[in-house]
């Protein structure tokens, strides 16, 4: 799959260092992964229902909707949430990078397409579940999901700064309730076509996080891949 394809990917790399988080938003594409691969790859349970939910950086992917027709109270923020076609211009700007970087690659871009589809179709008969917001800045109040989540967005798109980074994951950790789990993934993975110093900078910052975490909350890295883990946190009972 590909991940991390940028319009900002041929920065020197003291720029990559400089960009502010509206930067970053307005330079990467938003991804439309299929629930499939992000239900894998985060570990999510096999029975959702009535689990509160919330996918934190939710781009064009129909994970959420998924979630609903299965019963859970799940919710879905992105900054390009403000609008359809905000969602459906930038996916279509990352379907354009992929065909450019490899035209044979129909078959990705076909069930990308469906998925795409079929969030918008989501977002337009569930518009409360698809909020427009921040990762830095959660519009939920304190303790109020069971399982709070991201997948390519955190560790993916804001590691390369360690205040954005920081602060994610400390709003995940904000929002989930004591006992609940906050999952990220992918931890660990090395971008391609990244410059090795960005790359080493995003790996440390992640590792900085994770070893600053307070020593109540319980970090448990899961394996992907041979390189990769997905993050468990899990929020003390108080």
């Amino acid at each position: 799959m590909p991940k991390d394809i940028q319009c900002v990917s041929n920065l020197p790399v003291e720029a990559f260092f400089a960009l502010t988080q509206e930067q970053i938003i307005d330079g990467i594409p938003t991804s439309a992964n299929p629930w499939q691969e992000l239900w894998k790859d985060l570990g999510l349970p096999d029975d959702p229902t009535g689990l509160r939910m919330l996918d934190v950086g939710g781009g064009a992917s129909d994970l959420t909707a998924e979630l609903l027709e299965r019963g859970a109270d799940a919710f879905a923020i992105d900054p390009r949430y403000k609008s359809k076609w905000l969602v459906d211009r930038s996916a279509k700007n990352f379907f354009n990078a992929v065909r450019q970087r490899d035209p044979v690659k129909r078959s990705y871009l076909d069930e990308n397409f469906a998925t795409l589809k079929r969030m918008l179709c989501s977002m337009e008969s569930h518009p409360d579940r698809y909020l427009a917001g921040l990762s830095t800045d959660i519009p939920f109040e304190s303790d109020s999901f069971d399982l709070v989540f991201s997948s390519d967005c955190i560790t993916v798109q804001l590691d390369l700064n360690y205040d954005l980074l920081s602060q994610s994951v400390s709003e995940c950790l904000r929002v989930v309730k004591p006992g609940g789990e906050v999952r990220i993934a992918p931890i660990g993975f090395i971008s391609p076509g990244l410059p090795s110093e960005v790359s080493a900078r995003k790996i440390s910052n992640q590792s900085r996080v994770v070893n600053e975490l307070d020593k109540n909350i319980n970090a448990l890295a899961e394996p992907l891949d041979d390189s990769s883990f997905r993050l468990i946190l899990k929020k003390p009972i108080k």
